[in-house]
């Protein structure tokens, strides 16, 4: 019995020597003229890699697959044209860059085929176009590919940027150069306790002369300085905030300018802190810092009594120390005219007398 299989619907070449190398998909149902097309590339100088594919489905499986660099595809081909594979592409969301190469192409279906995401078209009487062709495409390619990369870093970059600004515990808002607020972040939405559309497109200035209450340095001074741009530095200070219900809460204002390397003034960037549990924290611990610096004050007072000694006190210090004595065993000092008195003998003892 013998077992009936399925036609190829592919099929692959070595590569041969070269310069360049090329990994080309040709989708084509003659193959010699698909040889033609790999002989024109080697006389090129590529070091080329290729496969024939004749079906959709076989080309379905090779985009999938991607290991491809180019594709060269004919444009009348059995059940389907370059239409149909400029489609299969684009549905499956491929890049690979594609020229029609063809014996018979008209205008209007070149016109149509460009539109539909071919690169270019070379007609199968002209292949020594093809080699410039496919390498004028290759370096478009990869400045799209480029191109690409750089956007998608610079989409990652902002999104990453916002996430870290709206993320931040601290209010932060961005006054652009004309006065107006731009940006403001939710902790400043909460601080204020507004919604972001009413804060958008808002007078800083308005703001500050409504919302900022001045504790030694005007806030709408400070923010007219912010808005100078010229010759600003960064400044900071101490105010109170008003929420939109009314409450107050003790804020740091700290401003600084936003310099482009071109060295225009971009704008101001604010930030605004709660420092109210701060306050809290230090009022509670200021009883107990008072009873600490009495207690060290008291330390450093001298002791009583202990100040300079007096002169009697030194003359006193100065004497020698006199003996005591006891007046049984004490001779009186001579004196004239009376005899000094003796002390009796002492008896002796018992064994002396016998």
């Amino acid at each position: 019995m013998t077992t009936a299989t399925a036609p190829p619907t592919a099929e692959v070449a070595p590569s041969g020597g070269g310069d360049k190398a090329l990994r080309l998909l040709i989708v084509e149902d003659t193959p010699s003229d698909a040889a033609l097309v790999a002989l024109q590339l080697r006389r090129a100088k590529y070091d080329l890699t290729h496969k024939r594919v004749w079906t959709l489905s076989a080309l379905r499986a090779e985009i999938q697959a991607g290991a491809w660099d180019f594709l060269v595809t004919d444009y009348t081909l059995e059940g389907f044209n370059a239409l149909d594979v400029l489609g299969t592409l684009r549905e499956m969301g491929s890049a690979i860059p594609a020229i029609i190469v063809s014996g018979t192409i008209s205008e209007e279906m070149a016109v149509k085929a460009m539109v539909a995401g071919a690169r270019d078209y070379v007609m199968k009487d002209n292949l020594p176009r093809l080699a410039p062709a496919i390498e004028r495409e290759l370096a478009e390619a990869d400045s799209r590919r480029l191109r690409r990369q750089a956007e998608q870093d610079l989409r990652y970059g902002e999104e990453r940027l916002s996430a870290i600004l709206e993320n931040s515990v601290e209010g932060i808002f961005v006054i652009a150069p004309d006065g107006l607020v731009e940006y403001a972040n939710r902790s400043m939405l909460e601080l204020l306790g507004d919604k972001r559309s009413d804060l958008l497109g808002a007078s800083a200035i308005d703001l500050a002369r409504t919302r900022f209450h001045n504790v030694g340095s005007d806030p709408l001074d400070l923010t007219r300085y912010a808005l100078q741009g010229a010759g600003l530095r960064a400044l900071r200070e101490e105010i109170r905030l008003r929420r939109a219900d009314g409450t107050e809460v003790p804020v740091t204002f700290s401003a600084a300018p936003i310099w482009m390397s071109d060295g225009s003034f971009r704008g101001t960037v604010v930030t605004v802190t709660d420092i109210s549990q701060l306050q809290r924290q230090a009022d509670e611990l200021r009883p107990s810092i008072d009873s600490r610096r009495q207690v060290d004050a008291e330390r450093r007072q001298p002791v009583p009594h202990m100040g300079k000694a007096s002169e009697d006190d030194g003359q006193r210090l100065a004497e020698p120390p006199t003996t005591p004595t006891n007046p049984a065993h004490t001779c009186a000092a001579p004196s004239l005219g009376r005899p000094t008195p003796q002390l009796p003998a002492p008896h002796a003892p018992p064994h002396a007398r016998a």
